[in-house]
């Protein structure tokens, strides 16, 4: 089903009368009653992404275009096993199941945003630059003390370069053997507004595993919580648990 852009560019250009030769990539809007979702061609390169026309939104465009760039699927854990595109706190989960919210002035879907995962496999978040991520990992190590205090502001996207607000990920590698921790908090504004109502809090603590940094290595959500005072987030596999003590309103941080 994916074969159709080797056809249609040529007859495009041709009745146009357009050389599209230095162009790399395609998008196929298939306007046809039975057709839904959207997909890139695959395997071999990302070249023509086919995309049914009635399920046109910001966040399904949003969610193909995310793959151009190392994205993977967001997935989610769950008794079951790993299920392929569960994690609802992101814009590369499935459609209809993630926390999208209506967008007024395009009357469809937009959102959420990308978890720190997902922004990791593009090269979009940096851990090595200053302020953006906290190690936790050697806290718990060999001689290591029982307990740390971080402090998180919410994650919209990758902090600039230069950032030098409050950390935006807290994350450790060797807690389980080749993998990563990464935990997040996000607040119901912005791309994320979607997201349902937590309680008392303030929005969402969100734990993931991923395995590196490589373009399109695998996210796993593992665990999630409001962001309410004295929620425990315990990570699965150790015998670490994440405690909310305080939420800043002022500066939109909450502190673990």
């Amino acid at each position: 089903m994916f074969n159709a852009g080797g056809t249609v560019v040529p007859m495009v250009e041709q009745g146009l009368q357009v050389d599209l030769s230095s162009y790399g990539h395609f998008v196929l809007l298939i306007d046809k009653q039975d057709a839904n979702s959207a997909a890139w061609n695959s395997p071999g390169p990302l070249k023509y992404c086919h995309m049914a026309a009635r399920s046109l939104d910001p966040a399904l465009l949003a969610h193909e275009l995310g793959h151009m760039y190392g994205a993977p699927h967001a997935n989610l854990d769950t008794p079951a096993g790993p299920r392929e595109y569960g994690d609802q706190f992101c814009v590369m989960g499935n459609e209809g199941d993630k926390y999208t919210f209506m967008n007024a002035s395009l009357g469809a879907s937009s959102g959420p945003g990308m978890v720190a995962p997902i922004l990791l496999s593009c090269n979009w978040l940096d851990l090595t630059q200053p302020h953006v991520g906290t190690d936790f990992g050697p806290t718990f190590g060999s001689g290591g003390s029982n307990e740390m205090v971080c402090e998180l502001t919410p994650l919209r996207g990758a902090p600039p370069e230069g950032w030098s607000g409050p950390t935006v990920v807290a994350w450790a590698d060797g807690l389980i053997a080749n993998q990563r921790f990464m935990i997040e908090f996000r607040a119901r504004d912005g791309w994320d507004r979607g997201m349902p109502d937590p309680g008392s809090g303030d929005g969402w603590i969100v734990a993931h595993l991923t395995e590196s940094a490589r373009p399109g290595a695998y996210s796993l959500q593992v665990a999630s919580i409001a962001a309410d005072a004295n929620a425990k987030l315990h990570l699965p596999g150790t015998a670490i648990t994440a405690t909310v003590t305080a939420f800043d309103a002022d500066r939109s941080t909450v502190t673990l």
